[in-house]
C-alpha cells in the first residue's frame, strides 16, 4: 500500500480528520481552484493528522505530489515553510527538505526555483548542528547530479549560503562541486553559475580566490554570448575583492578580450558598466585599450553608450593628473565621435562636448577641442547645430566670446531659416542672450536683418514670438534703440493693408515694447497706431487692438477720456462684430475700475 493510501485510511475517523480527508481529495483534483483551497489549509490537514503522521504521511505525500501550475507550486512552497511546528520543530525540520528538493529538481520557472532555494536555505538555518552534514550535503549532491538542469541550478543557488557554514574540508568539496557546475553542458546551468558568482566571491577567503579567477575565466570564454554578457556584473564584484596588482594580472586581460568580443551585446554590457568598472579597478590607465576598442566598435549601440560614458571616464584622468592620456587617448576618441558618419552619434557627442570643455578648462579646450567645436557648429545635421546653440552660455564661459561668435554665426543663420518652424522658434529664444552678450552693434550688424525677416514668417507662432521678443530687446538696448529701429518697422507693418497678418504682428510688437517704454513714449508712439487699428476692416485686428489698449490702461489713463473713451464708445455702438463690441465694453470697464481704485490716492 502506498503512503498516500495509508494516509487516507488513517484519517477516516474523527470530524477534523474528515475535513482533512476532503482537503486531500481537493489536492488530487484536476481543478486548480480546489488545489489552491486545499493548500491554503495545509496547516489544518497537519493539525488533524498530528505531528507524527504529518511527518510520516503528509510530507511523503507532498514529496510525491505532482503539479505544473506555477501558482500552485508557489503556494505549496510557501505553505511548506509554515509547517515547521507541525512536524515537531527544529529537531524534525529536515523532513521538509524532501518535498522542497522534489520541487527544486523539476520546476521550470525561475521565480519558483528561487523561491524554493530561499525556503531550503530557511530550513537549513533551523537545522541542529549535528544534522547539517547528514541532510544538507546529500541533498546538495543529489541536486547537482539531477538529470534536469533546473535541479543543478537550484544547487548553485544553495552553495554560496552553506559555504560559510562549512568547515575547510567541506568548503573544498563545495568549490569542486561548483567547478563541475561551471563546466556543465547545460547553458542554463552555466548562466546561473555566472549570476551567482558575485554572491560566492564575497564568501571566498583571499587564499581561495584563485578558484574564483578560474571560474570567471572559464565562464567569460563561454561559447554562449548570454553567459559572457553576464560576466560583466561579476567583474565588478571580483575587482572589489582584489588588490591592484591582482586586478592588472587577472582582470585587465579579460576586459580587453571582452571589449573585442564578437557579440555586440557583450560589448554593450561592458560599455554600460565601463565607468563603474573603472572606478572599481581604480586604475583607469589599464582600461585605455578596452576603451579604444569599444569606441572603435562597428556597432552603433556600443558607440552610443560609450559617448555617454566619455565625460565620467575622462574625469578620472583629470583627477589623477594624467594630461598626456587626455591628449593621446581621450581627445582622439572625441574626434572619432565628432566625425562619425552616423548623425545620432554626432548629436550625442555634441551634448557631451560642454562636459569635456568644462573638465579640461579654457587652456586645454582652446588647444585641443576648438577645431571639434567648430566642426560641430558647421555639422550637416540640424540637431547637432541646435545642441551647440543651446549651450552658448556655457561655451562663452569656457572658450570665450570671440571663438563662439565666429563659429556660431553660420550655424545661427542656417538654423534661422530652417524649414522646421520649431527650430526657427528656438533661434528666436536665443536672441536676448546674444543681444546681451555681444551688444547693440553686433546685434544690429549680424542679427537684426534676420530678426526682421521673422516678423514676416509664414508661421504665426514665429511672427508672434519675434514680436513679443522685442520686450527683452527693449530692456537690453533701452528705449532710444527701440524708437529708432523697432517702432518704424512696426508702423510699416501696421499700415500694410495687403496683409492682416502683418498688422496683427505689429499689434503683438507694440504690446510687447509698451510694457517697458515710458508713459510719454507709449502715448506718443504707440496709442495712435493702436487706435487707428481699432478701425481695421478685419474684426480680429480690431479686437486685438482693443485688448492691447486695455492692457495699457495704467500708462494711458491721462488720455482715456479725450482719446480712448470716445473710440471705445463708438465701437460699442456702431461695430457690427459682437466680439469687437464685447472687448470694447470690457476695456471700458477695466479703465473705469482702475480709475475708481486710483481716485482715493489722487
Amino acid at each position: 500500500m502506498s503512503s498516500i493510501e495509508y494516509m487516507e485510511e488513517d484519517i477516516l475517523i474523527p470530524r477534523l480528520e474528515n475535513i482533512a480527508f476532503e482537503l486531500i481529495n481537493k489536492l488530487k483534483s484536476d481543478q486548480i481552484e480546489y488545489k489552491v483551497d486545499a493548500l491554503n489549509k495545509l496547516d489544518l490537514i497537519a493539525t488533524a493528522l498530528g505531528v507524527e503522521r504529518t511527518r510520516t504521511k503528509l510530507i511523503p505525500y507532498l514529496t510525491d505530489y505532482k503539479c505544473e501550475d506555477e501558482n500552485v507550486l508557489i503556494l505549496l512552497v510557501d505553505q511548506l515553510a509554515r509547517l515547521i511546528n507541525k512536524v515537531g520543530g527544529s529537531s524534525y525540520v529536515h523532513v521538509l527538505l524532501a518535498p522542497l528538493e522534489s520541487i527544486a529538481s523539476v520546476v521550470k520557472y525561475v521565480t519558483i526555483r528561487d523561491k524554493v532555494v530561499e525556503s531550503i536555505i530557511q530550513i537549513i538555518q533551523l537545522l541542529p548542528k549535528g544534522q547539517f552534514i547528514d541532510y544538507v550535503f546529500p541533498l546538495l549532491k543529489r541536486l547537482s547530479r539531477s538529470k534536469l538542469g533546473t535541479g543543478r541550478c537550484s544547487a548553485i543557488g544553495i552553495i554560496p549560503f552553506i559555504y560559510s557554514l562549512s568547515d575547510e574540508i567541506q568548503q573544498n568539496d563545495l568549490r569542486i562541486l561548483f567547478t563541475d557546475l561551471v563546466n556543465d553542458s547545460d547553458l542554463m546551468v552555466r548562466n546561473t553559475a555566472f549570476q551567482i558568482l558575485p554572491d560566492f566571491f564575497i564568501k571566498l577567503k583571499p587564499k581561495e580566490m584563485k578558484s574564483g579567477y578560474k571560474w570567471f575565466e572559464k565562464l567569460s570564454r563561454d561559447k554562449e554570448e548570454c553567459v559572457r554578457t553576464n560576466s560583466i556584473n561579476s567583474l565588478i564584484c571580483l575587482s572589489d575583492r582584489m588588490k591592484l596588482e591582482q586586478r592588472k594580472q587577472y582582470l585587465i586581460p579579460i576586459i580587453e578580450r571582452l571589449s573585442q568580443d564578437t557579440s555586440w551585446q557583450v560589448k554593450q554590457n561592458l560599455a554600460i558598466k565601463f565607468n563603474t568598472l573603472s572606478e572599481s579597478i581604480q586604475h583607469p590607465l589599464s582600461l585605455i585599450i578596452p576603451f579604444q576598442h569599444l569606441i572603435a566598435s562597428s556597432e552603433k549601440k556600443v558607440k552610443v553608450t560609450m559617448v555617454t560614458q566619455l565625460v565620467a571616464f575622462s574625469s578620472q584622468f583629470v583627477l589623477l593628473e594624467y594630461p598626456e592620456t587626455m591628449t593621446t587617448a581621450i581627445i582622439p576618441a572625441v574626434a572619432l565621435f565628432v566625425m562619425d558618419k552616423d548623425k545620432e552619434i554626432r548629436e550625442m557627442i555634441s551634448n557631451e562636448m560642454i562636459g569635456m570643455a568644462t573638465l579640461l578648462g579654457n587652456e586645454q579646450t582652446t588647444m585641443h577641442l576648438l577645431p571639434l567645436f567648430s566642426k560641430l557648429f558647421r555639422d550637416d545635421d540640424v540637431r547637432v547645430k541646435l545642441n551647440m546653440m543651446s549651450q552658448l552660455e556655457i561655451l562663452h564661459k569656457v572658450i570665450g566670446k570671440q571663438f563662439v561668435s565666429e563659429n556660431m554665426l553660420p550655424a545661427f543663420n542656417e538654423l534661422s531659416k530652417d524649414k522646421d518652424w520649431y527650430i526657427r522658434n528656438r533661434m528666436i529664444e536665443y536672441i536676448p542672450f546674444l543681444a546681451k552678450e555681444y551688444g547693440e552693434l553686433f546685434f544690429h550688424e549680424q542679427l537684426f536683418k534676420q530678426y526682421i525677416l521673422w516678423l514676416h514668417d509664414p508661421v504665426f507662432s514665429i511672427r508672434k514670438a519675434a514680436a513679443m521678443n522685442f520686450k527683452h530687446l527693449a530692456v537690453i538696448f533701452e528705449s532710444d534703440w527701440i524708437k529708432k529701429h523697432v517702432i518704424p518697422g512696426l508702423n510699416e507693418l501696421a499700415v500694410d493693408l495687403d496683409s492682416y497678418k502683418k498688422r496683427l504682428t505689429a499689434l503683438f510688437g507694440f504690446s510687447a515694447i509698451a510694457e517697458v517704454l515710458s508713459v510719454n513714449d507709449v502715448v506718443e508712439s504707440i496709442v495712435p497706431v493702436l487706435l487707428q487699428l481699432t478701425y481695421d476692416p478685419v474684426p480680429n485686428i480690431r479686437f486685438n487692438a482693443i485688448q492691447s489698449i486695455e492692457l495699457l490702461h495704467v500708462k494711458t489713463s491721462m488720455i482715456y477720456k479725450s482719446k480712448i473713451q470716445p473710440v471705445l464708445e463708438e465701437l460699442i455702438e456702431n461695430d457690427k462684430d459682437k466680439d469687437v463690441q464685447f472687448h470694447a465694453k470690457r476695456a471700458m470697464e477695466s479703465f473705469s475700475h482702475w480709475r475708481r481704485r486710483r481716485r482715493p490716492n489722487l
